[in-house]
């Protein structure tokens, strides 16, 4: 066994790749995105954002979302069909987002496939120099791969191809690693990285026997061994444990799978897919659309890879397990995902299921910097896999499959894969506008000049250290420093990025909401489009849930949760609803059944919270007369509100006789000196019943509330009652000459 335990050329290897990985970072940096621009990758946050926030594994907040994303649990509640590989990840990210004020959740998460397509250019360097290459070659390899080919717009998603690349790399580099050392943990170092493309999707379990068989190479294992009878005892004990090594991650990953399915879906075996989602794709199809078709065919995403024939016979020579391996894997993945109901990936740049390949496709693409005429190649190919790029990492892809959409083309339609007349490589340089830009530093419309500066002199920063050629100043040599910098610069950046595309007012009322939130409330977010502004600017911890609203009715599915949700929550804070709030098919059960508490305009955008008291309600008769034409027959109030509560009063009126006006309920509470210290004033039943609607003999229920003023000192207050003329002032006598009743008192705690 040899060690290469702090050896010089380790420790240069291991220098240049870190150089790598935070020069790709920065560049990454440079064109972060604004939000998450799939479906499946807001799936994926809102996992990991209920973990956060409450512990739960739901995608509520996207329930408008329907079946599209999700698929119901025995619970009812709507869960991701996803891997569970890039929520847990991506949970100390948004955690950061959560806790420090000037991050953005969403923001932060999506510094993830960042991180991850980074890590592939330097784990790409650390292969290719395993694999004995030069450095000039390792590093055009890793910059071929970063730069030039769809890893660049990948690593502004949130999907899991990222991960997935990154475990079949890794799993690669470290069954290399343990050829040349021979260390135990190399084997499991390779199994845990498989495992981690195993839980980032789960059909990677379909090419287990292409890794075992890669690892059983590594291990020196040979069809003539004839089993065991060609080993020694010893041998077989250390085989033995290697192959346990090997194993052990994966079966913690198919078990966390398993239980990531049962705590969905009640069965470890129930992946929550739907029966539609199938491998029914015409298979010619699905192969050469994700081969050489022009909307996704790989070889014109990645035009590096057309070197590969060049360099190939080459590769195999020195390298014919991994070569057959790469080619193997390759085809495997080509016919598996070709048949793939949706093979095209849906809404992404390129052929979205066959990425994760990238890193491992360029390796044999290190063969070409032997030669001054195939680096010549690599160069040119380079640089036009580069300009490829620049549409898929400066626009949404979305605005391309809109423009086919509006020409009448139905949605993923063959011809938009296979007529070049359609593709995205051609298309989308036409939305290379100011407004369409999807660069974090123009949040809002607006450049931040700052943000681009500081951004540009990283990227200048790890492009001179990369390519000088002069010894580093010593101080610089760490790679401590180059992480403290690499903090700095990210923190600055983040905290410039932040929630700028955000509405202000929108913002201010997320900010209104997590610092007045209370333990038994809920979100209901009924505008599908803020959905991800809520998710990255929202710093409370609620339950948050996205549900349509409807005209006058709600939709069934949102009707089913209504109901859920008023008898399980206390609290249920409401953003502005597409519909008044009389006309609003979310908003009138609310009313029907809640107190409203607060109803407040935040420029533009309302907010209202509504109240669900389970106990402590006192009920009491009246027979109380106001004028002539109408009774208070009887009430109910809290005497009990904690300081961050709601004073509330439930009140049954009936019509003696149709009453002659429209008349407004004062709601007073008054301190031991008779002042009045809070005062609402609103029409009957939120002013959806006026009184001059009242029928003879009806009864009407009428509800009243107002949130505890924070500034209140705790104590008794008296809670008093009174019908008004809202034109001329003048209230409404009752019986006994009193122009207002008490109701009770209610006691303020502290």
């Amino acid at each position: 066994m040899r060690s290469d335990k702090l050896s010089p050329e380790v420790r240069q290897r291991s220098g240049m790749a870190w150089v790598v990985l935070l020069l790709l970072l920065s560049i990454y940096l440079l064109t972060y995105g604004q939000t998450i621009l799939s479906g499946d990758g807001w799936a994926m946050f809102a996992t990991a954002e209920s973990i956060l926030r409450r512990g739960s594994l739901d995608m509520d907040q996207l329930l408008w979302m329907g079946l599209q994303q999700g698929t119901p649990g025995p619970d009812g509640h709507l869960y991701s069909r996803k891997g569970l590989a890039v929520p847990l990840l991506a949970l100390p990210l948004i955690w950061l987002g959560l806790k420090i004020p000037w991050f953005g959740l969403v923001k932060a998460a999506l510094l993830l496939n960042a991180l991850v397509i980074a890590g592939w250019g330097a784990l790409t360097y650390r292969l290719c120099r395993e694999l004995g290459y030069s450095k000039d070659a390792a590093l055009a390899t890793s910059l071929l791969l970063g730069l030039t080919t769809p890893a660049w717009a990948y690593a502004k998603s949130f999907f899991s191809e990222p991960l997935i690349g990154l475990g079949l790399l890794g799993c690669v580099y470290f069954l290399v690693q343990f050829e040349r050392t021979h260390r135990w943990w190399k084997p499991f170092a390779a199994g845990a990285m498989y495992g981690l493309a195993l839980t980032a999707k789960t059909i990677y379990v379909a090419f287990l026997p292409l890794v075992i068989i890669l690892m059983a190479m590594a291990l020196g294992v040979k069809p003539s061994d004839g089993g065991t009878g060609g080993m020694s005892p010893h041998r077989l004990k250390t085989q033995a444990r290697l192959w346990g090594a090997f194993f052990a991650p994966q079966a913690l990953a198919v078990l966390l799978i398993l239980a990531y399915n049962y705590l969905r879906y009640g069965s470890p075996f129930t992946t929550g897919y739907l029966p539609q989602e199938s491998f029914s794709a015409v298979w010619w199809q699905g192969i050469l659309g994700l081969t050489v078709s022009p909307g996704k065919g790989l070889i014109w995403y990645a035009p590096v890879l057309l070197a590969l024939p060049l360099t190939w016979a080459s590769f195999y020579r020195r390298h014919k397990p991994l070569s057959l391996f790469i080619a193997l894997l390759t085809l495997a993945n080509v016919l598996l995902f070709g048949k793939w109901f949706m093979w095209h990936g849906g809404h992404s740049w390129g052929p979205r299921f066959l990425i994760p390949l990238l890193p491992l496709l360029v390796i044999p693409l290190a063969e070409g910097w032997r030669t001054s005429r195939l680096r010549k190649v690599l160069v040119g190919l380079g640089i036009a896999g580069f300009i490829i790029q620049v549409p898929g990492i400066s626009v949404p892809f979305g605005l391309h499959q809109e423009a086919l959409q509006a020409q009448g083309l139905p949605l993923y339609a063959p011809e938009t894969f296979f007529n070049p007349r359609y593709s995205p490589l051609l298309r989308m340089w036409r939305f290379l506008r100011p407004e369409n830009l999807n660069f974090a530093w123009m949040g809002g419309g607006r450049v931040d000049v700052l943000a681009l500066l500081i951004s540009i002199a990283w990227c200048g920063l790890m492009g001179w250290l990369l390519l000088s050629p002069l010894p580093l100043p010593s101080p610089l040599r760490g790679k401590s420093i180059l992480l403290a910098l690499a903090v700095l610069a990210t923190s600055l950046l983040l905290a410039r990025y932040d929630t700028k595309d955000v509405p202000s007012s929108l913002r201010d009322v997320l900010r209104f909401i997590s610092q007045r939130e209370q333990p038994g409330q809920a979100f209901i977010n009924p505008m599908p489009e803020w959905s991800r502004y809520v998710s990255d600017a929202y710093k409370g911890h609620l339950p948050v849930y996205g549900l349509r609203d409807g005209y006058i009715d709600p939709p069934p599915e949102t009707g089913r949760w209504l109901g859920r949700l008023i008898k399980q929550y206390e609290g249920l804070w409401l953003l502005q609803c597409p519909f008044p709030p009389e006309l609003s098919g979310i908003e009138r059960p609310l009313m029907a059944f809640g107190y409203r508490v607060l109803d407040r305009d935040f420029s533009g955008i309302r907010l209202a919270l509504y109240q669900f008291p389970k106990r402590g309600l006192i009920r009491r008769d009246a027979r109380l007369t106001f004028g002539e034409a109408i009774s208070l027959e009887s009430y109910a109030f809290l005497p009990e509100v904690s300081r961050e509560g709601a004073i509330l009063a439930e009140l049954r009126w009936r019509a003696l006789r149709q009453p002659d006006g429209d008349y407004q309920v004062s709601l007073l509470l008054i301190d031991g000196e008779g002042n009045v210290v809070i005062r609402k004033d609103e029409g009957p039943a939120m002013w959806t019943r006026p009184t001059s609607s009242w029928q003879p003999g009806e009864e009407i229920i009428d509800r009243h509330g107002f949130l505890v003023p924070e500034a209140l000192s705790p104590g008794k207050y008296k809670l008093v009652v009174r019908l008004y003329n809202p034109e001329s002032g003048k209230a409404l006598s009752t019986e006994s000459g009193e122009e207002a009743f008490k109701l009770g008192e209610v006691h303020i705690l502290r």
